[in-house]
């Protein structure tokens, strides 16, 4: 029955994704559980009741994060061996995954991305070498204050950049609004019911109450009417 009541959040995570998106609800106030899911994996369940409420906080968290392809993808492919292009191309696509990872460890970002641009020089061509640039996405969790500036992101990404100037670097910061809060709950005796809704409840309750009470008279009426009626002569 318990697990009939419960509903799916997020599934087939990574243990550190589970843990993550384990903190985002706790934080929220929804309460969640972490259950095997396959090999290796895991699912988060919460009450049916908050699976919508679930969804919405780990959307605005970009819960849960899908992994960065970085150089550990650019060596571990398998395939033909590459042009000098098609190297040039797959090593600054892997830059960008490793620079966005890194960037995803600072306090207050959600999600990061990173694209690192340079024109390709052909090395039997030769020519003098092409400058550098870099743009980045940085979305923030909800109600964050991080303790970082949009000059430190340009320092990070020049640092990992080998002949990348931090002025060459373009960042955008994205706040993610917060998601819709929870209601405040009121009981009414056994049942509850939205804040908002209790006065509405009450007086359907005291409807119904005073129905029952009227078919009850009614019921009373009709039995002693008939029992007069019994004894007439």
């Amino acid at each position: 029955m318990l697990a009939a009541c419960q509903g799916v959040a997020a599934e087939g995570l990574s243990e550190r994704q589970a843990q993550e998106a384990l903190a985002a609800l706790g934080q929220a106030g929804v309460a969640a559980t972490r259950a095997p899911d396959g090999d290796r994996a895991f699912r988060i369940e919460v009450a049916g009741g908050d699976q919508t409420r679930a969804a919405q906080v780990l959307r605005a968290w970009g819960l849960p994060r899908p992994p960065k392809s970085g150089f550990r993808a650019l060596y571990g492919s398998a395939g033909l061996v590459p042009t000098a292009a098609e190297e040039h191309a797959r090593r600054l696509d892997a830059l960008g995954g490793e620079i966005a990872a890194h960037l995803g460890g600072l306090d207050g970002v959600a999600d990061a991305s990173a694209i690192v641009a340079e024109p390709f020089v052909d090395p039997i061509a030769g020519g003098p070498p092409a400058k550098k640039s870099a743009s980045v996405v940085l979305r923030l969790v909800p109600e964050a204050a991080p303790g970082w500036t949009v000059a430190d992101v340009q320092r990070l990404v020049a640092a990992a950049t080998d002949g990348l100037a931090p002025a060459d670097v373009a960042v955008v910061v994205v706040k993610t609004p917060a998601p819709p809060a929870v209601p405040p709950f009121a009981q009414v005796g056994p049942i509850v019911v939205a804040a908002s809704s209790r006065t509405a409840l009450i007086a359907a309750l005291a409807a119904a109450l005073i129905l029952i009470l009227a078919l009850g008279a009614w019921v009373i009426h009709a039995e002693l009417r008939r029992v007069r009626e019994k004894r007439k002569p």
